[in-house]
């Protein structure tokens, strides 16, 4: 089992958006370490309000969890919101940075890192 990512205490669930406990900012990084409906709900209801939304997953596909009938209705609105998928990264690690956040993705895959600023 992984460890949490440092800076853990920085983030929320995407049960706290779909509750309406977090109310998201405008550009939003999401991490599916589950490949279900949780992260594509929240996704769905956080590019519905103009933020700039990414789904990180470390699966090599994405959302294998969801069943293709359950699928198609998620991607038309997220793909019409613009929102960016990316495979195969895995968050190790989150920090503050001013007023945002910055992310560090790693890979399973190799020794690679990549970061993302986000609120």
């Amino acid at each position: 089992m992984r460890r949490r990512p440092a800076g853990n205490d920085l983030v929320c669930s995407a049960w706290d958006i779909l509750s309406g406990d977090v109310k998201p900012d405008v550009d939003v990084l999401i991490i599916d370490d589950a490949g279900d409906h949780a992260a594509l709900q929240a996704a769905d209801l956080i590019a519905a309000t103009g933020a700039a939304v990414e789904i990180v997953t470390p699966d090599r596909s994405f959302s294998p969890e969801v069943m293709a009938m359950n699928l198609v209705p998620y991607m038309r609105n997220l793909q019409r919101s613009d929102v960016t998928f990316t495979v195969t990264w895995r968050l190790v690690s989150v920090e503050r940075e001013g007023n945002q956040l910055r992310a560090t993705l790693g890979s399973d895959y190799g020794d690679v890192t990549r970061q993302r600023l986000v609120d």
